[in-house]
């Protein structure tokens, strides 16, 4: 069970550096044809590099960003789910258990033996 819960923790991980990267490597490029730009306007093949990298590294961001929150989302519903089993299980025991107990007071009421 340790290893289970130990192994999503590393691929979230290693999602979160995946983004990092990418924002980096998104803003690096976003600047780097701001620069260029700037400093010699005849460099279009460079600009439309660049502007390649920008949009491509934004792209994977967005598609790291949802597989994170579909997988948060995923996460809770799971946990929800086994909280509620429980919750239901619990409920089942004290119901029983109760039902026991009216039955055995029930018997002491009809026994006489019911003591006040």
């Amino acid at each position: 069970m340790d290893k289970q819960k130990k192994e999503p923790a590393k691929s979230e991980l290693n999602v979160g550096l995946l983004i990092v990267l990418c924002a980096m490597i998104a803003a690096m490029s976003f600047f780097g044809a701001i620069v260029v730009l700037f400093t010699s306007g005849a460099a279009s093949s460079m600009m439309a590099g660049l502007g390649a990298v920008f949009v491509g590294s934004v792209g994977v961001l967005c598609a790291l960003v949802v597989a994170m929150q579909k997988r948060n989302r995923r996460t809770s519903e799971e946990e929800y789910e086994e909280m509620y089993k429980a919750q239901k299980a619990s409920y089942l025991v004290l119901k029983r258990n109760f039902e026991e107990l009216s039955d055995i007071l029930y018997d002491m009421e009809e026994n006489g033996s019911l003591p006040t």
